[in-house]
């Protein structure tokens, strides 16, 4: 009777063995699903494409999860991987030109005439005064505004904003500047530059260039 108990204690602990097998390949084959769709979350970035075309590569990314989810090896999560990133490739991005934007200028400094006031759903920019501006809530939960303080010599133009674009994390004001003759009086310009807040998700700086080469005007 011992040789038949030995055989079935060696079957009981083949079959543990297996099922230990199994379970350790099911927890790896899941980690690396997990994986698989977390690269595909970081596949593309939101503020390089078009509200339109981000929402078609949030339903791409959806759907290569789905399809992660299906596959029943690695391999399988190899190719849906693959394929929902070709599909990504395919939705064109956005072109490296100005964001939509529209400027407000206001003659003075900050504190100097020029003032902001923000009270509870309310934005308002004037001038002694003056309501120049107004904004609400409704108008932050779709947009942001940027503000840009420019001074240069007195009887100048204020500076033109040609284009706003956005690099990565940065956002990039090109601006002209206007020839003046004044050296020792100053003028100075408030702008208020609005944007679509879906254009800057991301950015946490600013910077500004000048596409011009500034010189002064001569009186003499």
């Amino acid at each position: 009777m011992k040789k038949p108990i030995k055989l079935i204690s060696l079957v009981l602990s083949l079959l543990v063995l297996f099922a230990f097998a199994g379970c350790n390949q099911g927890s790896s084959l899941a980690a690396y699903k997990a994986a698989a769709k977390a690269e595909l979350d970081d596949y593309a970035q939101e503020n390089d494409y078009t509200p339109e075309n981000w929402e078609v590569v949030l339903g791409l990314v959806a759907e290569g999860k789905t399809a992660i989810d299906a596959a029943i090896n690695k391999p399988a999560v190899d190719a849906a991987v693959e394929t929902a990133e070709q599909a990504i490739d395919e939705v064109e991005p956005r072109e490296e030109d100005s964001i939509p934007f529209e400027v407000i200028i206001a003659e003075g400094f900050l504190g100097y005439g020029l003032k902001i006031i923000h009270t509870a759903g309310e934005f308002k920019l004037q001038w002694k005064g003056y309501v120049l501006e107004e904004y609400n809530e409704a108008f932050f939960s779709e947009k942001a505004v940027v503000i840009f303080e420019y001074t240069r010599g007195a009887n100048c133009q204020p500076p033109q904003i040609n284009a706003v674009t956005v690099e990565g994390k940065t956002l990039v004001l090109d601006v002209t500047r206007m020839p003046c003759g004044d050296l020792f009086t100053m003028s100075s310009w408030t702008f208020i530059i609005e944007v679509q807040k879906t254009d800057i998700i991301g950015v946490d700086d600013l910077i500004i260039t000048y596409s011009d080469d500034f010189t002064y005007f001569d009186y003499s």
